[in-house]
């Protein structure tokens, strides 16, 4: 731990800096949501949009996911993770103790941190609230066969068929 010019010196002998997320900042990495093409996956627009202005946004070490800071809390009670998709399409969102990576490959010209509060609370109940958890898998209801609708023959494609084979020569 250090501060910011002695570690901005020491990066360029790394891969980049990387600093702890404390109040007032809040972080979110949005996991793979760029595809081999290089294309931001659908998923991961509103996101941007909501941030963009707002948020300081940049490609991630991994060079697949963007990050972005804002001046923000989470909404107490918030999960950090909300998964998308296979393939760790996943959103993370962390307002504190969480080791932060930078690159410095700015995404978008978002360069700046203001205040994010009302998009954090938005990706919140979007996506990290209690609400969005998967629901239960229902079992299916098993029916008695009271319950179960007696089948009759008299539908008209068995009376078609019936008359069908009525008709047929050596059959009666």
């Amino acid at each position: 731990w250090t501060d910011f010019e002695t570690a901005s010196d020491a990066a360029q002998f790394f891969s980049g800096l990387a600093f702890e997320i404390t109040e007032p900042y809040t972080g979110i990495d949005l996991d793979n949501c760029i595809d081999a093409d290089g294309k931001i996956r659908e998923w991961a627009w509103p996101i941007l949009f909501r941030f963009d202005g707002i948020g300081y946004a940049e490609v991630s070490p991994s060079g697949t996911g963007i990050k972005i800071l804002t001046r923000a809390r989470k909404t107490a009670g918030s999960r950090s993770l909300h998964k998308i998709a296979d393939g760790k399409q996943q959103i993370e969102c962390y307002d504190r103790t969480r080791f932060w990576t930078m690159t410095g490959d700015v995404y978008s010209g978002n360069a700046t941190i203001s205040d994010g509060q009302r998009a954090v609370e938005w990706l919140c109940e979007e996506y990290l609230s209690e609400k969005q958890k998967q629901p239960e898998t229902q079992k299916p209801k098993v029916q008695t066969i009271r319950e179960i609708q007696p089948i009759t023959f008299e539908r008209p494609v068995m009376k078609r068929a019936r008359e069908y084979v009525k008709n047929c020569n050596g059959t009666s």
